[in-house]
């Protein structure tokens, strides 16, 4: 880990901030001024959901085709593209205007630059910079309690490469059920530590023999010893 945070710690903060500035255009948190903003406009549930709703579709179509770019420009001018394009937003819905497209623009550019496209360029940096590692397990135990019963899940991830569809590229990810293997892996592990008790109380018990044995050969006579300790068994 220490070796990772330092192999780059620019490009690490660089993906952290996109990623993290990225959220102001994720729902959990437009959603916060979701009262302000219907009251404002005079909208129901329904109707800021709809214009939501057509916002956020327009952007990911467009999303499509824009994240392409990320491929034939330099990074950093990518970057000050798509921040001055959420900075826009992010003052637009500062300064609000009561008409409902520019509701819908304001929402539109929020959901295109912060939640599409910030985030895509976060994830494909990391991916393509760090990819030493790809198709790690990034997480291989993740204990969740479900039902007062332990899971154990694992956070698997591989790095995809799709030359027609660029957004693609990059790392996915999934949870992976693995608590019958975990079980299995516990119990063969108490087997090897039950073997390895087993083989140590052995050899302890061997050198006890053996120390008796030379103590009893200062003892007894040379034929009573070889009778007693010989592989032959015999007795006298």
């Amino acid at each position: 880990m220490k070796k990772f945070l330092l192999s780059d710690p620019k490009l690490l903060l660089y993906g952290f901030s996109i990623l993290f500035f990225a959220s102001y255009g994720q729902t959990f948190f437009i959603s916060l001024f979701n009262t302000e903003i219907r009251l404002f406009y005079g909208l129901s549930d329904g109707e800021f959901g709809l214009v939501y709703a057509i916002a956020t579709l327009s952007s990911s179509f467009i999303l499509i085709s824009f994240a392409k770019l990320i491929d034939h420009l330099d990074l950093r001018l990518y970057s000050l593209i798509i921040t001055f394009g959420f900075l826009l937003a992010c003052l637009g819905m500062v300064f609000l205007v009561n008409n409902i497209l520019y509701l819908f623009l304001i929402i539109f550019m929020l959901r295109f630059f912060g939640q599409g496209a910030m985030d895509h360029a976060g994830g494909t940096t990391m991916a393509r910079y760090f990819g030493n590692d790809k198709g790690w397990v990034l997480i291989p135990k993740v204990p969740i309690i479900i039902d007062g019963k332990e899971k154990i899940y694992s956070l698997l991830s591989t790095r995809t490469r799709n030359d027609s569809f660029s957004y693609l590229n990059g790392v996915q990810g999934q949870f992976v059920d693995r608590t019958e293997e975990w079980a299995l892996r516990r119990e063969r592990e108490d087997l090897l530590e039950q073997k390895i008790r087993d083989r140590e109380l052995i050899e302890e018990k061997t050198k006890q023999l053996d120390n008796l044995a030379t103590r009893l050969a200062k003892y007894l006579s040379p034929q009573i010893y070889q009778s007693i300790f010989s592989n032959e068994g015999k007795t006298i």
